[in-house]
């Protein structure tokens, strides 16, 4: 998106938030204009365009921040593209909930990837279970809808920085993710446990190994 695609975007928020806007001087905007330009110059206007208005409706009284709407581009392609939507990805662990109690372990594996990373282990689903209806339809919801973009955004960031490693070290991350699957029994000493499984952790890892020789 351009600087002039933005003014534009600029210009509907405008219109949808006067009293906001209008608390603001000329070289506010300006700088507002320039912030968005530049961190959203990666998308297209239409994308954008699209996500600003989806926003408005649901936005009184103050304007979406770029994170909201980076969040909503990202749903638009997510739904384009056939994935499902965060909303969807609820109804499917709130499905799996209902069942987590004594059939966590068969419920996870039916899970795709990205709310497994999500819930990192069986008993995580296990725990939400044990919650009750209302808070589960409130609080848990709540905060899944906030975190969830995350958990998708680092399975992006981990496919794109994979496509770009030396074939050798692309390997060694398959091969310690997969160890980091297995049972305990099976890590042959690794002091894992506890930590972050992200994907920079597991780069780490990897990495030491190459180094090592291993």
């Amino acid at each position: 998106m351009t600087a002039n695609e933005t003014a534009k975007v600029m210009a509907i928020l405008q219109v949808a938030y006067p009293a906001f806007y209008g608390k603001k001087s000329a070289e506010e905007k300006r700088a507002a204009v320039s912030l968005w330009a530049e961190l959203l110059k990666e998308y297209d206007c239409r994308l954008v365009m699209a996500a600003v208005k989806e926003l408005i409706k649901t936005h009184s009284g103050y304007p979406p921040d770029i994170a909201a709407v980076v969040e909503r581009i990202e749903g638009i392609k997510d739904a384009a593209g056939g994935q499902e939507t965060n909303e969807e990805l609820w109804l499917r662990l709130k499905q799996a909930v209902s069942n987590g109690y004594y059939g966590a372990e068969e419920e996870f594996q039916k899970l795709p990837e990205v709310l497994k990373q999500y819930l990192r282990s069986p008993s995580q689903l296990r725990e939400l279970s044990g919650i009750d209806s209302d808070t589960l339809n409130t609080v848990t919801r709540g905060q899944f809808l906030k975190t969830i973009e995350i958990e998708k955004q680092r399975q992006r960031d981990r496919k794109a920085a994979q496509t770009n490693l030396p074939p050798e070290l692309a390997e060694a991350l398959r091969q310690t993710a997969e160890k980091m699957a297995l049972p305990e029994a099976a890590w042959e000493g690794e002091n894992l446990r506890g930590k972050d499984y992200d994907f920079d952790n597991i780069r780490r890892i990897a990495a030491g190994k190459l180094d090592g020789g291993n």
